[in-house]
């Protein structure tokens, strides 16, 4: 059975003022020490009633004082004792018990902020790897306003006022390292905000719109219940034909050999249509029987079906070029895949005009393809070309990775030339 002594431990001089102790034992395995705020006098204390001595000349009131105030943290400590598993008890948990029984203030805690419930529904939504990068980007962002705003991002404060005022800040914040550096004094150069398009703060008012549309979160007034998010909006998809994808392949670049590697890459990329993330995971592994099998990354949790993309010549053809390693291909970094692409289409004379929408302003723009030839376009040349010879969703869709009913189908209806002048034809 536990038991609690009060003492004092001194080795002042004379009658100086000590901090009432506490021992707690309980058999011979626990045996816990903890020291409390209550002053009493050395020679004042009578160690074994753990009381102000009778004799001593004292002020009644305050002689109650400290006698109840012993008898309610001894009544306190064995109450919250009874509670506690004993085999694992620390050896500092009545120090401890004591110090949040004097200040009980230091231990409640602080009302849970918009970040704390965004980043525990950042932990628990199940989400793609690349998906949930986004949102912690996100939370940056809000992070980063509210530091702005001087104040703490609350649920029940996150107005439609506040959250218009955010949207602001989204299209505004890559003016602000410049007036504000101490906002990104943990951000290097590389990560600073840059202007965003309508359609990147589209994109991002609908992850935080999920936020607060999921079931912990509906108990709080949603800011969003008012308030319009633009629609993302995009161009026709401007990919290059089978003929263009050819010249580049044959492309002497035998001068440029780390260019010629990331130009293989782009053309095996055209040749099966992945995404750019689940390209860099690609092992030996994926390919059975002349088939290349994976799962999107980007859709691993929502619907993780194995896609199967048989290879063409050319396809096993670049994959014998590169064979010996674990992964398929020696690749670099992305931003420096891009770069190597524009180059490639540069050096290979693939440069014709093209009207592109420009994200920024949501205005169409000449530009020369090889200036905004990327990865995706990648995945467009293999989507466009097959889709021009079959008009088949849900087959290409299968090979592409693409959801069921995806909008982005309905944008290649719009770009087979060839096809559209045959049907002209049929009138003249």
């Amino acid at each position: 059975m536990a038991t609690i002594k009060a003492f004092i431990r001194t080795t002042k001089k004379g009658n100086a003022l000590c901090n009432i102790r506490f021992r707690l034992t309980d058999g011979r395995s626990i045996q816990l020490f903890g020291k409390s705020e209550i002053l009493v006098g050395n020679t004042d204390f009578d160690s074994k009633a753990e009381k102000v001595k009778a004799r001593v000349v004292m002020d009644q009131e305050k002689r109650a004082s400290i006698d109840s105030a012993i008898a309610r943290l001894k009544d306190h400590i064995l109450t919250e004792y009874s509670k506690v598993d004993k085999v694992n008890i620390q050896t500092s948990w009545l120090s401890d018990l004591i110090d949040k029984y004097h200040h009980p203030e230091k231990y409640e805690k602080s009302p849970e902020t918009l970040l704390d419930h965004y980043n525990t529904w950042l932990t628990e939504h199940k989400v793609s790897d690349n998906r949930r990068r986004q949102m912690k980007v996100l939370g940056g962002m809000l992070y980063r306003f509210g530091r702005y705003k001087g104040i703490e991002l609350t649920l029940n404060d996150f107005t439609l006022d506040v959250l218009k005022e955010f949207e602001q800040f989204l299209y505004d914040e890559h003016k602000l390292p410049e007036k504000h550096p101490s906002l990104y004094e943990d951000v290097s150069n590389k990560m600073l905000p840059k202007k965003r398009s309508r359609n990147r703060v589209s994109c991002l008012l609908s992850m935080l719109r999920g936020f607060f549309n999921s079931d912990k979160i509906k108990k709080y007034p949603s800011p969003f219940v008012e308030f319009h998010i633009d629609p993302e909006v995009y161009g026709t998809p401007i990919y290059i034909s089978k003929e263009e994808r050819d010249l580049i392949y044959k492309c002497d670049l035998s001068s440029r050999p780390a260019l010629a590697i990331q130009r293989d890459i782009f053309i095996f990329q055209c040749l099966i249509g992945c995404r750019v993330g689940d390209l860099m995971r690609f092992t030996v592994d994926n390919i059975h029987n002349g088939v290349l099998s994976y799962i999107a990354h980007k859709t691993i949790e929502e619907e993780p079906i194995t896609i199967e993309v048989p290879l063409s010549k050319t396809a096993k053809e670049l994959i014998e070029k590169y064979k010996g390693g674990v992964k398929l291909f020696p690749f670099i970094s992305e931003q420096r895949y891009n770069d190597a692409i524009k180059e490639a289409f540069t050096a290979a004379g693939i440069t014709r005009k093209v009207a592109w929408l420009n994200p920024l302003t949501r205005k169409e723009e000449q530009r020369a393809i090889n200036e905004i030839a990327s990865s995706h376009m990648a995945r467009r040349t293999f989507i466009g070309n097959l889709y021009n010879k079959v008009q088949d969703a849900n087959l290409i869709g299968s090979m592409s990775g693409h959801v069921n009913g995806s909008r982005s189908f309905s944008r290649y209806r719009a770009i087979d030339i060839e096809t559209k002048e045959k049907i002209v034809s049929l009138i003249d």
